[in-house]
């Protein structure tokens, strides 16, 4: 659970960087 969290919050990050460029 606490990993599939992190994760998520991985790609919620890199997807605001993609969107950002």
């Amino acid at each position: 659970s606490l990993n599939a969290r992190s994760r998520a919050m991985l790609m919620q990050k890199l997807d605001r960087t993609g969107t950002a460029t």
